[in-house]
């Protein structure tokens, strides 16, 4: 062997102990156990290929492997994104709703027939109100007649109301001549009871002298 290539082996030499020397300084400043330990790792593993395998599954197994998942590989799952609140939309608040008005009540159709003093009889006048309440009442269809006699204060009671009773009689045949049946009619007598103007005793008052026809 020829001094040059002496020099050249003894040059190979060098360089392979220093090698193995900045190897050595290297994996013994790193801690092993941690991320940089890793990263080390794998810079001596590009420059050094020949680095066993085993120190890289050493420092993945240590770092990484003991939190069950692999950082290279492994992709960070998204934010979960908050559900939309469902806005429920309020129904306008009105007046309260009242409650209809009842109905009005219904007062049933009356005819009014006036007499002379102490008489019964009618006159043309009462028999046109008559003829009234008798087509009021067909057209009303199933109904009933109240014909109700009155007289004023003057005179005996006692005579006041046989007097109210003869004049109700008298618009019931009158009724019952204008087509009314007569067991729809009901006949009564008040004399100088309920009176339609309030006056003292023996008091002459064309308005209480006089028969209510009531259809019902």
């Amino acid at each position: 062997m020829t001094q040059k290539n002496q020099m050249i082996l003894l040059a190979m030499l060098v360089l392979i102990m220093t090698a193995v020397w900045y190897f050595n300084r290297n994996t013994s400043s790193v801690a092993p156990g941690s991320v940089a330990t890793f990263q080390k790792y794998q810079l001596l593993a590009v420059e050094n290929p020949q680095l066993h395998r085993d120190k890289m599954e050493v420092a993945q197994k240590t770092e990484y492997h003991s939190l069950g998942r692999n950082p290279f590989s492994e992709v960070a799952p998204a934010a979960k994104q908050p559900k939309p609140t469902k806005v429920v939309p309020r129904e306008p608040v009105g007046p309260p709703v009242l409650p209809p008005p009842p109905p009005p009540a219904v007062t049933p159709p009356s005819f009014m027939v006036f007499f002379d003093w102490d008489r019964s009889n009618l006159s043309q006048q009462a028999l046109t109100t008559i003829q009234q309440a008798a087509n009021a009442f067909k057209a009303k269809g199933s109904a009933r007649i109240t014909a109700t006699g009155h007289t004023d204060t003057s005179g005996p009671e006692s005579y006041n109301m046989a007097l109210s009773l003869r004049r109700a009689n008298a618009v019931k045949d009158a009724l019952v001549r204008n087509g009314v049946p007569a067991q729809a009619i009901t006949v009564v007598g008040m004399g100088e009871k309920g009176l339609l103007v309030q006056t003292g005793d023996n008091v002459r008052e064309p308005q209480n002298r006089r028969v209510e026809i009531v259809i019902q």
